[in-house]
């Protein structure tokens, strides 16, 4: 049977979650891209493990259960699942 692949594709986070994080299962090779301005927000691998990457950053980043990383980019950010994994998003509220 062939891997299923999920694609959530999440502008709106930021209005709908507030500063609350918010988190989302994906299944190996699931996918989700937050795009806009998220400098600051929170990207946290809950379970399993994730592949990250930013536009114009030269390094891409994985995460395991436990790691974190911070957004420093504007653009469409890639989080994609290496195994089945949980990632954190935790918005920044940029109207304040």
């Amino acid at each position: 049977m062939g891997q299923q692949r999920i694609s959530l594709h999440l502008p709106g986070v930021a209005a709908a979650a507030g500063d609350r994080a918010m988190t989302l299962p994906l299944e190996r090779a699931g996918f989700c891209r937050l795009s806009g301005d998220r400098r600051g927000a929170r990207i946290r691998c809950s379970r399993g493990s994730l592949w990250v990457t930013q536009p114009g950053d030269p390094l891409d980043y994985v995460l395991r259960a436990g790691d974190g990383l911070t957004v420093t980019r504007r653009g469409t950010i890639l989080v994609q699942a290496l195994s089945d994994a949980a990632v954190q998003l935790t918005p920044v509220d940029h109207r304040r």
